[in-house]
């Protein structure tokens, strides 16, 4: 993982947490800019990846070990609601 993925990973929480929508538009613009690899989406995967893997993180320490549960619950009702 590049360090400038888990760079812009960063940048996009802590938009979102301090609600600064200019900086989270940036660094969604740099990410896609920045095509390298992966059908030229290198950057945007490895944002995402970084992203779900602290994301999964945290829910396996709120949730422990009904984390995968919890989140097919969740996954099964949102599919719910597209149908």
């Amino acid at each position: 993982m590049r360090a400038i993925d888990q760079a812009r990973a960063s940048q996009l929480v802590a938009a979102q947490v301090t609600g600064d929508t200019e900086m989270f538009a940036a660094a969604v613009q740099a990410m896609f800019d920045d095509d390298y690899g992966f059908g030229e989406m290198g950057a945007t995967i490895n944002v995402l990846q970084v992203l779900s893997k602290d994301l999964a993180g945290i829910l396996v320490d709120v949730h422990g070990d009904d984390a995968a549960s919890f989140v097919r619950a969740v996954l099964a009702r949102q599919l719910a609601e597209v149908a």
